[in-house]
Order: structure tokens, then sequence, then C-alpha cells
């Protein structure tokens, strides 16, 4: 064995990685580097010698604010904590942990960025946008708690996020409520389990505030809750609906006698174990996805889509995203707005009432260049002749009132005043929910397309269609020119 142990300049690879070994000022230092390539093993080692040289006391560096960071954060919010810990332990320490906080540079920034990039996951595949964005935010994390703690007067440069592709949030549509819900009742007999997720979706609250409900925050008539225990520190009164608050307190008086039978009394959680303690995030964790399965929705259903349920829900009966916003207590509307989702099938009708405007304009603009159709032609009628805009105006009053106004007679006649002797069987036929395609199938008898077809599609004679338009091209051709 060479008398430095194995130790060239300092480094020495162990397996995949590469450790240090030196000695400044009389004392030794070593460990690792956490890096597999020799290039930036030696930059990191010449970093940290560079960084103990002198008195460093002045300012602490990175590991030593983020470590301080976490000794004032112990007791809160333990699994983002966990999740920080493990962040800069396995990321950021080796690469900037001895380095001042004041001398941290947009350098070391974009180190960090390419190491993780360049770095292999456990399972070989390349790391992606998501998991960097989490090693960012730990490290503006660390950085504020700097400012914050005034060890650093302000951050050195702007520290901005790289974007990621924002997925879909998963939620129920209001169409999916109701069956979502008697899937839930058919598959628990839990009065605690039903209550839990009915709050969640009538109130849109997060788990962690349903297993944090105490009845003390309800008001006396249980008509509006107000959490204690939230994630912004939000104490705002919610409206609970009378259906809701019946069952409240049906539960409460079931809870007394329950307590009251064990010679114990009742504890102030409102979903309680047989120790009387809160329940755990989990208790209705299989119910909501072996209900999601039940009515066929896929991919995972976690407690937390309930919320976003509650928004989109709440979005479609036609509630503002205000208050929406007030009812889930976000700081910005942006975030009410990334819950808001709409099933494709919830926007159909709207979609329908555009097509309806959008495509009797365009049947009557193409119509207005065509030549008379055979039918015309073999019954002697006159041509319709207008100009295109005159034309792209009538049908546009016909789609106009599609969904708004039902196409009768006399609403047809207001709007054109080129109706007069329209057969009542027809007129009628137009209204309901298919009078946008009725009117696109009329538009085409009128502009010379095939009677046949116009005359199955809104099931009245083709004789009857006939006379009408040969009386609309009579008035037409008259009351244009």
């Amino acid at each position: 064995m060479s008398k430095n142990g194995g130790y060239k300049s300092g480094l020495k690879k162990v397996g995949d990685v590469y450790y240090y070994k030196f000695k400044l000022n009389g004392k030794t230092h070593h460990g690792s580097t956490r890096c597999k390539d020799r290039d930036s093993a030696m930059q990191f080692l010449l970093t940290l010698k560079e960084n103990l040289r002198g008195d460093k006391s002045a300012t602490p560096s990175f590991s030593e604010v983020a470590s301080k960071y976490l000794r004032t954060k112990v007791e809160k919010a333990p699994k983002y904590l966990k999740r920080y810990g493990y962040s800069i332990k396995r990321w950021l320490n080796p690469l900037i942990g001895m380095i001042p906080i004041d001398k941290v540079s947009l350098d070391e920034y974009a180190r960090i960025k390419s190491h993780y990039l360049d770095t292999p996951s456990p399972f070989g595949k390349p790391h992606n946008d998501g998991g960097l964005r989490t090693i960012l935010i730990d490290f503006r994390t660390t950085m504020n708690f700097a400012v914050t703690a005034e060890i650093i007067p302000k951050l050195p440069f702007k520290i901005q996020l790289n974007s990621v592709q924002e997925k879909p949030v998963k939620a129920l549509v209001a169409s999916q409520a109701v069956p979502f819900l008697n899937a839930v009742d058919s598959l628990t007999r839990s009065e605690q389990v039903r209550l839990g997720i009915r709050i969640m979706l009538l109130l849109g609250l997060r788990i962690s505030e349903v297993t944090g409900m105490r009845w003390y925050w309800f008001s006396s008539d249980f008509k509006s809750y107000t959490p204690g225990l939230t994630k912004g520190k939000e104490a705002d009164a919610l409206p609970v609906p009378e259906s809701l608050a019946n069952r409240f307190r049906d539960y409460k008086e079931q809870t007394r006698k329950h307590w009251l039978l064990m010679g114990r009394p009742m504890p102030q959680c409102v979903f309680w174990t047989d120790e009387g303690n809160d329940r755990s995030p989990s208790f209705v964790a299989s119910t909501i996805s072996n209900a999601a399965k039940a009515i066929g929705l896929e991919g995972a259903w976690r407690p937390h889509r309930l919320r976003a349920s509650c928004a989109t829900i709440l979005a479609q009966l036609g509630v503002s995203a205000h208050h929406i916003m007030r009812l889930l207590r976000h700081k910005k509307l942006e975030t009410t707005l990334r819950y808001v989702r709409a099933a494709l099938e919830e926007l159909r009708p709207s979609q329908a009432r555009i097509a309806d405007l959008v495509e009797g304009i365009e049947v009557a603009a193409r119509g207005a260049a065509l030549v008379r159709s055979p039918l015309a032609v073999s019954a002697g009628l006159p041509e319709l002749s207008c100009a295109s805009q005159t034309v792209i105006q009538l049908h546009s009053s016909f789609a106009g009132q599609v969904g708004e106004v039902p196409l009768t007679v006399g609403a047809m006649m207001a709007s054109t005043d080129l109706m007069p002797g329209l057969d009542n069987v027809v007129g009628s036929s137009l209204q309901g929910l298919d009078a946008g395609r009725k009117m696109r199938a009329v538009a085409r008898l009128l502009l010379g397309e095939q009677l046949d077809s116009v005359a199955l599609e809104i099931k009245v004679p083709p004789s009857t269609l006939l006379g009408w338009k040969e009386g609309f091209l009579e008035r037409g051709e008259t009351a244009f020119r």
C-alpha cells in the first residue's frame, strides 16, 4: 500500500464514488465527495480547500444554515422536513455545503442543476425536471431563510425555478358525485368514513383538516364549521349544508352515547379511534380508492382528489372562481384555477351552441355562391339573388336563437320578416334540444341542397318543404332586391 493510502492529489475512488483526504493547518480532513467522475470530485475538493482556508466563522456555511432551518422547524410539517433533509444531504451539501452562505453564486446554482440532471437515478433512468424543481425549491428555501434570519442582507441573485409540465388534476364531475357517494355507502358501514368523505367533497377540506376536526369548531346549530388546524393558518367559517349538518348532529349523539357506555369522557376530536385519539389520514383512503374503481374511474384516487372534485363541481354549477377560492381558502387565484377541471362531456352543450352559430353562418355563406339545385330547376323556382353578407346576417339571426328562444313560427317570422305562411307543423318541429341541427337542415333547404335529406332530418313531408322554399325564394328575391 502506498504511503498516502491510495489517494492521488487528495482523491481516491472507492466503488463508483471519489473520496477526499488532505491536511490543512495541521488538521486532517476526509470524507466523500459524492461525485462519480474525477473532474467533479476535483472541483469539489478545490472548493472545499478554498473555503477551509482562513477564518470562515463569521459567515456560516450553506449546510450550517440548512441545519439551523431544520432545528427551527423541527415540530412542524415532519414529512416535508424529511424530504428537505434528504435533499440537502444527498444533493446540495456535497456540492455547496462547505461554501459560506454569502459566497453562494450563480455558478454553484448552475452546478446543482447540471449535476442532478447528469446523475442517473437508482433505476438507471435520467432524473426529470420535476425532481430538479424540488431540489431548487429546497435550495431557495435555505437561501430565503438566511435572509429572514439576517445571516445575509439579501439574496445574491434571483432564484428562478425550472418550468415543469403541469399534469391535469383528477377530479369527480357533477354527474359522478352521486354514484361515487352511493359506492362509498355500499363499501363501508362506518359513519366516520362516510362523513369524512362527504365533508371533503362538499366543503373541500384537506385530509389533515378532517382528521384534526374538533366539535367546538362547529357552530351551535352545526350550520358552519371553522377549521382550526389548516395548512395556511386560515380561520374562516365555512357553511355546512343542512343535510350534512343533520348527519353530524346524529353522529355526535351516537358518539356521546358510545363513550358514556365506555365510562369515559367523550373526546373532542370528531373522528376518533378506540383510544380517543385522532384518526390517521389513511382512515378513508381505501374506501375512496375502491369507490372510484367501482364507478369506473382510472388511476390512483387519494383523499386530496375530493378537494379538487369540490372545486370542479362548484365551477360546473356556475360558482365563480373567487367564491371557490374563498371556500378552499387559497391565497392566490392561480392555485384555485389549477383545481378547476371540467370533464369533456360537461363541455359538450356549450360547444354545441358555438357549432350551431358557426356552422349556420358557414352554410349560409357557402349557399350564397351556389347555383340552383336540380330540384329548384325542375320545379321552376327562381334563384335566390342576394349578397353574401345579407345571407350571413339572416342565418346568424337563426343560429343566435338556438338554445335561447324556441324556434317557433312566430320567433322566426319576427327575426326575418320573410316567413309568413310557414306551416305550423314545420315551425313546431324546429323546437327542442336538437333545434340547432334542424336549423342547419332548414338552411340547406333554402340554399339549394337536397330536399330529401332535409325532409328526413326535420321529419316533415317533402311537399311541405317545397311549398315553403317556393314562398321563401319568391319573397326573398323581392325583399333582397
